[in-house]
C-alpha cells in the first residue's frame, strides 16, 4: 500500500495561557475541487455534514482514530 500525505492550507496552531494547543483552519472547503492523486478528484457539497457533525467533532491523522489531532 502506497502512502500519501496531502498538504493542509491555512492550518495553524495556538496555544492558550494555560499551554492547551489548539489546531485552528479549514479542513473541509465547500465548492472546490481538490486533485486526491494523479486522476482522481473530489468535491465537498455545501450540506455534506448536516446529518453527521453533531457533538465529539475530531481531526484524525491519516482517518486513524487511535491519533487524534484535535476535537470540538
Amino acid at each position: 500500500m502506497e502512502q500519501r500525505y496531502m498538504q493542509m492550507q491555512d492550518v495553524t496552531t495556538r496555544s492558550d495561557d494555560n499551554g492547551e494547543i489548539y489546531l485552528e483552519g479549514l479542513f473541509a472547503v465547500y465548492d472546490s475541487v481538490y486533485h486526491v492523486y494523479p486522476g482522481a478528484t473530489e468535491s465537498i457539497a455545501r450540506g455534506a455534514f448536516a446529518e453527521s457533525i453533531n457533538g465529539d467533532v475530531r481531526a484524525l491523522y491519516n482517518h486513524n482514530s487511535d491519533i487524534v489531532l484535535g476535537r470540538k
